[in-house]
């Protein structure tokens, strides 16, 4: 009985001696992958670090989209003949062997800046006795032999002030004046209602928003006399 007992024992310990032996050659071999790969832990991190700093940013990622978004607008536009002069608000007219130049623009205040870019000049005669404010839609249509004739077409909501006229001799500008709100007048308007400083002036801006120039309904005289409206 002792011997059989004794016997067992020492198959025990050979077997755990198997396991270990085979767990020890496990682990060598697991090294030698680790070896192989060249990898470390401290490896790793780097390169999640290095991962972390090539990750674009939210503002990059915005911008790309933005400019994305550009492009494709930009490509829908040319379809659409955006940059085509017609588009644009202008236009060439043909006949009877005549061509003339039609484009729309905005009134500010002593000209049109045309849908062009362009600046035109419009007679202050024209734009007093008219009495375009800020903002007015105007067409300007320019003749083949190189006339410019306005028209307004699509006039601005308006609201009526009074104010006192102020003229300044050395720069020969004309002015209105309210508390400490000034409007540019056009010279045209003063001398037709034969205006001096001090004198009260009808007039009008529009109805919403700042402006830099008035139109002048009428001035009415220090005297009380008012002078004939346009």
């Amino acid at each position: 009985m002792e011997d059989e007992e004794l016997k067992q024992l020492e198959d025990g310990n050979e077997l755990i001696e198997d396991e270990n032996s085979n767990s020890l050659d496990g682990q060598s071999i697991e090294e030698e992958k680790i070896e192989d790969t060249g990898v470390t832990e401290d490896d790793g991190d780097t390169f999640s670090q290095v991962q972390e700093e090539d990750a674009p940013s939210k503002e990059d990622i915005l911008l790309n989209i933005l400019q994305e978004m550009k492009n494709n607008l930009d490509t829908a536009m040319s379809l659409l003949g955006e940059y085509d002069n017609r588009a644009r608000g202008v236009s060439i007219h043909s006949g009877d062997n005549k061509t003339s130049k039609v484009l729309e623009g905005v009134f500010a205040g002593d000209g049109m800046i045309g849908a062009d870019g362009e600046r035109y000049d419009i007679p202050p005669n024209y734009a007093s006795k008219s009495k375009l404010i800020e903002g007015d839609i105007m067409k300007l249509t320019i003749t083949s032999n190189g006339n410019f004739v306005y028209k307004q077409i699509g006039p601005m909501p308006r609201k009526r002030l009074m104010g006192e006229l102020a003229v300044d001799e050395e720069k020969d500008e004309y002015w209105v004046v309210v508390d400490n709100n000034k409007w540019r007048i056009l010279k045209a308007s003063v001398t037709y209602f034969k205006g001096y400083s001090g004198d009260k002036v009808a007039f009008m801006v529009p109805q919403d928003g700042p402006s830099k120039w008035a139109a002048v309904e009428h001035i009415v005289k220090n005297d009380g006399i008012s002078e004939e409206s346009l």
